[in-house]
């Protein structure tokens, strides 16, 4: 077993490609146009450097203001993109900054949330993906081209049937209403 840790160490001193390891997280930020392809160490692990690129590539697009990125976040999108024939995920919304003095009532504002859509995919095959995962949250938003994915304690699914912008028009039962719509 220590020889495996041996190698392992051999190769990340020589500079082994972080394909032969699991490939490259490829970003796209929809507001800012910013692109980020961040390396993985070994399938859907990253990096302490790649955090922090993660950590700039999120933030507040109103603020600019910075966040901690959950891992767990990231190594969810990586299983994403994987699952997806390595397609780049477009991010439409990351960190978000809490207003002065309002309560935290969204995985946005922890870093522990995303919404994404891929080109390619239906938002209904990503949604029903995401429902597939331990310990998320999944929105969908029947009025927009994204889903939401969060990192938490316990799963959770919602249907808020509001358009980007409007007040929020969440269903009361959600498993209900996916299932009436063959979600």
């Amino acid at each position: 077993m220590r020889w495996r840790y041996a190698i392992l160490a051999l190769l990340l001193l020589l500079g082994a490609s972080s394909r032969a390891w699991g490939g490259t997280l490829w970003l796209y930020n929809v507001h800012s146009e910013e692109e980020l392809r961040i390396p993985t160490l070994a399938p859907s692990c990253v990096n302490v450097t790649s955090l922090r690129r993660a950590n700039r590539f999120f933030r507040s697009r109103k603020t600019h203001r910075r966040r901690a990125m959950h891992p767990r976040l990231l190594r969810t999108l990586a299983h994403v993109q994987t699952r997806f024939g390595n397609r780049r995920i477009e991010v439409v919304s990351g960190y978000r900054t809490p207003a002065e003095g309002q309560d935290l009532n969204s995985y946005h504002q922890v870093g522990r949330s995303a919404d994404i859509f891929l080109i390619g995919v239906s938002k209904e095959t990503l949604f029903r993906f995401c429902r597939t995962l331990r310990r998320m949250g999944c929105g969908y938003y029947p009025k927009a081209k994204f889903v939401h994915f969060d990192v938490r304690g316990t799963s959770a699914v919602w249907v808020d049937r509001s358009a980007p912008g409007e007040p929020r028009d969440y269903v009361s039962n959600p498993r209900r209403w996916l299932h009436a719509h063959g979600l």
